[in-house]
């Protein structure tokens, strides 16, 4: 096996090679960018806590802030190198080197080197999914393992090594440790799995009992560490942020992995052309289902499309059982590989040589382009508000010689909190988290956006504004 993947390697050189060029984009953003709202109330909340028993605690589970194998990432590695930001981020930062290894093994399956490039700059190069492997939150290490996971799931259908098995549903556990709403990939994608696994033993039924003890042993291990959270969690309604249809779900999936250019102001046409490419890949693969050898041959595409589909009936199952809603914003990045997955795959599926080409670089050239207008060094779309907090904070402590008052919106409150902390020994006297904006006291200097200044402006001037909105207001 080590053989076979060091000639892929060298075969496949020019995919490591811009994988190792965004790794290092990554490296550049998680080691200089401000710390984010959610990262910071994690460590400042959690830092010094003992978050085992955590998972066995319905009252440790307030809020979804606990991205709980996240946590222990940032408690891990701050004890080792200190509260640095590349510290706090190096786990998810490590992710994306096994999350862009998979991408590449999986795509390895298509045929056309066209839209292979194609797929992996959708699948990798997105400037959006890097976003959530330059932070320390859940995100990119669930996107790492349940592509890992998937990997080896597709492993174990042809070789039926149960070791391939015992990979792909501990990568699952993992996910799911890292991110509670990955909880729905592992019935989806070992369903699917192992629905393809039936199909192929269908005349040995003694050859199913031994994968399917296994898969019970860790549905049991992975309920047993997660039921507590995502049932606190459900109680707190944290699952009631989301979307209300699946339209919208997409859309906003679309739209935040386009960073809302102008040129897809809306995911709506872009839905529709996803939807068109999975409709497609069902239908080829159901003209297919009683093919054994393309079943085979095109595993890791028939298991992406049943995982998806089954991902999609548990979703709204979820909606109209439990009155969840569908994930929305940051949530849907989890859907991002099989998208990519599935729909080139389906494109893979065209006879046409030259039609596949010329599909394959056409969208490798708008990908290419819409990766150098996207990509942003200095912060993420996601807390897009806090790029500047580092330096505001900075600032304040430069203009004054004594420890200074501050007021400031909520939303820069926990990463104020953070560097008041770790780079300020506490000199900064930051007023209590409240989600309104305190007019009532008079503080040394507040932070908050522009739109705030017309409640404050009576009492502050301007000392610092940058062109997006924030400012920082010094007393009168």
């Amino acid at each position: 096996m080590r053989d076979q993947i060091t000639k892929d390697i060298k075969s496949n050189a020019v995919y490591y090679i811009l994988a190792g060029l965004l790794w290092c984009i990554i490296i550049y953003k998680a080691a200089t960018m401000s710390m984010t709202h959610d990262e910071s109330s994690t460590y400042c909340h959690l830092i010094d806590k003992n978050i085992f028993p955590h998972l066995f605690d319905p009252n440790a589970w307030g809020n979804a802030n606990n991205h709980w194998l996240n946590t222990l990432s940032i408690q891990v590695f701050t004890n080792m190198f200190g509260p640095h930001e590349w510290a706090i981020r190096l786990f998810n930062v490590l992710a994306f080197g096994a999350y862009a290894f998979f991408t590449i093994r999986l795509l390895l399956e298509m045929e056309n080197k066209y839209l292979q490039m194609a797929a992996f700059l959708f699948m990798a190069a997105n400037p959006y999914l890097l976003d959530f492997f330059s932070t320390a939150r859940g995100y990119g290490l669930s996107l790492a393992f349940t592509n890992a996971a998937l990997y080896f799931g597709t492993k174990f259908i042809k070789s039926d090594e149960i070791s391939q098995l015992i990979w792909c549903l501990t990568l699952l556990l993992l996910a799911t440790l890292s991110l509670f709403s990955s909880v729905i990939f592992f019935p989806a994608m070992i369903g699917g799995i192992f629905m393809i696994y039936m199909w192929m033993k269908w005349v040995n039924k003694k050859a199913l009992i031994r994968p399917m003890g296994i898969i019970i042993v860790f549905a049991t291990i992975t309920a047993a560490l997660t039921i507590i959270p995502i049932r606190s969690l459900s109680r707190s309604e944290e699952f009631k942020w989301g979307a209300q249809s699946m339209l919208e779900c997409f859309n906003s999936l679309v739209t935040h992995s386009s960073y809302s250019k102008a040129y897809a102001p809306n995911g709506i046409f872009l839905v529709g052309f996803l939807t068109c490419l999975l409709v497609f890949a069902f239908i080829m693969i159901g003209a297919q289902v009683l093919n054994r050898d393309f079943i085979i041959k095109r595993r890791t595409l028939v298991t992406s499309c049943i995982t998806f589909l089954l991902l999609l009936v548990i979703m709204f199952m979820a909606r109209h059982l439990s009155d969840t809603f569908y994930p929305i914003d940051r949530k849907t990045v989890m859907f991002l590989p099989f998208l990519g997955l599935i729909s080139f795959g389906a494109m893979d599926l065209v006879s046409n040589r030259r039609i596949k080409t010329a599909m394959g670089t056409m969208i490798a050239v708008l990908l290419a382009f819409h990766f150098i207008l996207s990509v942003n060094f200095h912060s993420v779309r996601e807390w897009w508000y806090d790029e500047n907090t580092k330096e505001f904070a900075h600032r304040v402590m430069q203009d004054t010689k004594q420890p200074p008052s501050l007021g400031c919106h909520w939303m820069f409150h926990p990463t104020l909190t953070f560097y008041n902390q770790t780079l300020y020994d506490n000199k900064l006297k930051i007023h209590e988290y409240n989600k309104e904006i305190d007019t009532m006291q008079v503080y040394d200097y507040f932070i908050c956006f522009d739109s705030d200044v017309e409640k404050l402006k009576p009492k502050y001037n301007a000392l610092y504004r940058i062109p997006e909105g924030r400012i920082i207001l010094k007393r009168k």
